[in-house]
């Protein structure tokens, strides 16, 4: 018979309060809470998995890891709460600064285009909802000393620049 795993069920919240207000000794004699050392064990394991995350390093080596297990998307090495070191992959922290919605075809939303004219005084209230034409008028008038807001960059690709190729004829199979 195949042995089950074990089964982690959540202690209540009123059981967990008194529980992390118990007393304990430290190794060097100083007397501590067992929340306290919860807490100290997650800001250190923070900053553990913080060094790990800004070093290049390990993305290389997360990188290498991807390739060998032939994954996609972004990989990421941490530090879980046992010590182990574990490799995560997938679409991990993906943030959008631009909509793509349907009417929005990938293109900045209209509030960061509006911040960006009254930021460079272009008047664009003729232009309506028109976004293409405002980030054409906003391209055309370049300010020297502007604060550059990241949601108003064009995108890499609009949608009305897709190629289509003509349809394959239909060939009828011999009887």
């Amino acid at each position: 018979m195949p042995r089950q795993p074990p089964i982690e069920i959540p202690a209540p919240p009123y059981l967990c309060d008194a529980l992390m207000e118990i007393a304990t000794t430290t190794p060097d004699g100083n007397i501590t809470s067992v929340g306290a050392l919860v807490r100290g064990a997650r800001d250190a394991l923070d900053l553990a998995n913080l060094a790990l995350r800004d070093n290049i390093l390990v993305s290389l080596a997360a990188r290498e890891v991807l390739l060998e297990h032939k994954k996609r998307g972004e990989g990421r090495l941490v530090v879980d709460a046992n010590g182990d070191m574990l490799f995560r992959f997938g679409f991990i922290d993906r943030t959008l600064s631009y909509t793509t919605a349907p009417g929005g075809a990938g293109l900045p939303s209209m509030s960061a285009l509006r911040a960006l004219a009254d930021q460079r005084g272009i008047d664009i209230s003729d232009l309506g909802r028109q976004k293409r034409k405002i980030m054409r008028r906003l391209a055309d008038t370049p300010q020297e000393d502007e604060v550059i807001v990241e949601d108003c960059r064009p995108p890499e690709r609009l949608r009305d620049e897709v190629r289509t190729s003509r349809p394959l004829p239909t060939i009828k199979p011999p009887r």
